[in-house]
């Protein structure tokens, strides 16, 4: 989920040097900028694995064409309007407009 949320555990040994400075690249903004293809990024904004915030920086780091599905009281789940959503982008990708 990107820093800092990464280190939200109290757990012994998840703060080390190690740790930091890995985060100085491995957070998903840092390889959405390298997408070339279309995107489609689905956000729920109660997501605990992929927070919101975390998942709007990678999204707007993005320079290929992209769309984003939000859902407002959302988890890490689908949503029926979610999933008629992603259905509706892949029906247009693949030309067949549903």
């Amino acid at each position: 989920g990107g820093w800092p949320h990464m280190f939200r555990s109290a757990e012994p040994g998840q703060r080390t040097a190690e740790k930091i400075a890995t985060t100085v690249y491995y957070d998903t903004v840092n390889f959405a900028k390298r997408l070339r293809g279309l995107v489609l990024v689905a956000v729920g904004f109660n997501d605990e694995s992929g927070p919101a915030t975390s998942v709007y920086s990678a999204y707007n780091s993005i320079r290929a064409p992209r769309e984003i599905v939000t859902a407002l009281a959302t988890d890490h789940t689908v949503t029926p309007e979610m999933d008629q959503r992603v259905r509706s982008w892949l029906a247009r990708q693949a030309g067949r407009e549903e």
